[in-house]
């Protein structure tokens, strides 16, 4: 199966000739029906995604700590993932973006 995440080139001119507003509403119903597709996989691919850090998380953070002479900042820390972006390491939090 191809997941297809691009917009398709003539929405994106309607948007950026269209009034900010219009344009606005217009980016937000095809994100939204985006969504709605790849929900039920976000959803599974987010069980073995946390399934997968789950063997591997203790010995990975002491590791990394081990080697950077750094402490982790957080104790807990969230992964959010997403079919638009490729990956935001810090959002200021304790919040990673994958996709």
């Amino acid at each position: 199966m191809k997941i297809d995440l691009e917009i398709d080139l003539e929405l994106v001119r309607e948007i950026q000739k269209s009034e900010k507003k219009k344009g606005i509403k217009l980016l937000n119903k095809i994100i939204n029906s985006k969504y709605r597709i790849f929900l039920p996989y976000l959803k599974k691919i987010l069980k073995l995604y946390q399934e997968s850090w789950d063997e591997i998380n203790k010995e990975f953070f002491e590791i990394t700590k081990k080697i950077t002479s750094y402490s982790w900042r957080y104790t807990t820390y969230f992964c959010v993932l997403s079919p638009f972006h490729t990956g935001i390491s810090s959002w200021g939090g304790n919040k990673i973006i994958r996709s």
